[in-house]
């Protein structure tokens, strides 16, 4: 799996893989009622890495009063980023997709509480007996497929109904404003994802990105994969995607 150090730390780099294949992207208009999809395989079930953590946030908030804060020493406690991130909360976590505090809230998260959100926001809901890592978007991950991750998304976008959702919302904020997220440059709500590439032939992975536009009452989803690189990088790139949809 490609490592999002990598692209954080030498974002041009990620460019090279900007000439092997086009960004994809699909995108809901919620004033409109229209959707875009400009997607190869919109169908197939792939892994989107670190995407679906904000609905963990969610599921989890259903069983517990409040969330942990943890000190993320990094390589030791198996997070991407070797250095650590310090001392998280759940929002902060989410920001930075902390994978060493989303290992711990997904090996604590109640399964029916999971399947509930599950359906209750379109997705899939993951197999018996899922491991922590892959919940977290780690190795094979917890496939979904496109078209109802932009919809789960669609639903967060108009949900404020309980401190999970809100805390998940703030996190996405933060994730463009100082975390993962942070290369798109706007004042929007965001989530990266990198996951192991879905294309034929494969790269060293895919880069996700998802964003709520604008920060408030947002009208436009969009859902943007760009093979061979990270969500770091996927933020780069879904700049001049958002401006063409908007």
């Amino acid at each position: 799996m490609i490592s999002r150090r990598w692209v954080l730390a030498l974002p041009t780099v990620g460019l090279l893989a900007q000439a092997g294949r086009e960004t994809e992207y699909m995108a809901a208009d919620l004033l409109r009622g229209t959707r875009v999809c400009r997607w190869e395989r919109p169908g197939a079930a792939v892994s989107m890495g670190s995407l679906l953590k904000p609905f963990l946030v969610i599921a989890y908030a259903q069983t517990h009063n409040r969330f942990p804060e943890l000190v993320c020493r990094g390589a030791v406690d198996h997070c991407w980023l070797p250095r650590g991130h310090g001392r998280q909360n759940v929002v902060t976590a989410l920001a930075n997709s902390c994978n060493f505090y989303f290992r711990r809230i997904a090996a604590d998260v109640n399964a029916a509480a999971l399947r509930s959100i599950c359906l209750s926001y379109g997705l899939e809901s993951p197999e018996m007996g899922i491991t922590a890592d892959r919940l977290i978007g780690l190795g094979a991950g917890w496939p979904q497929r496109a078209s109802a991750v932009l919809g789960a998304f669609v639903k967060l976008s108009q949900e404020r109904s309980d401190p999970g959702t809100e805390l998940a919302l703030e996190g996405m904020h933060q994730c463009v404003e100082r975390g993962t997220a942070r290369g798109l440059g706007l004042n929007v709500r965001g989530k990266t994802g990198t996951a192991p590439c879905s294309h034929t032939p494969r790269s060293e992975g895919d880069g996700y990105l998802t964003v709520l536009y604008p920060l408030d009452r947002a009208r436009l989803i969009l859902l943007v994969r760009h093979c061979g690189t990270t969500g770091a990088h996927a933020a780069q790139l879904a700049l001049p995607i958002l401006q063409k949809l908007v």
